[in-house]
């Protein structure tokens, strides 16, 4: 009648062998990896804030999490202009984490250098 703890543990480390996510998915494309820290990192500070909060505080932040999630979602090449880079690093200097903070820092040199 009830259903074993193990009885769900075989099919989860089955379908987690399965699927490649995280760094491993990203390892022949730093860029992109770059582009989804910094996408999820905004996510989580944008998450805390109403959107008159992000239209008053990260305007910026708000138009390059609205993109990149556009180009991610499709699997195309994520690519942010570099005046909107400058913009959103000025903004989450104070608030965002460190990884997020380093990859926004990594996607303007990457964007200022080609």
């Amino acid at each position: 009648m009830f259903a074993t703890v193990t009885s769900f543990v075989l099919p989860l480390r089955f379908l987690a062998s399965r699927f490649v996510t995280g760094e491993a998915a990203c390892a022949g494309a730093p860029e992109r990896h770059d582009y989804r820290v910094l996408a999820g990192g905004l996510g989580r500070l944008l998450s805390r804030c109403t959107p008159r909060g992000i239209e008053r505080q990260f305007p910026a932040s708000g138009q390059a999490l609205a993109l990149l999630r556009r180009q991610l979602r499709w699997g195309g090449d994520a690519a942010v202009p570099p005046h909107l880079l400058i913009e959103l690093a000025h903004e989450i200097a104070l608030h965002a984490d460190t990884a997020t903070r380093a990859a926004a820092r990594r996607c303007l040199q990457r964007a200022t250098a080609a």
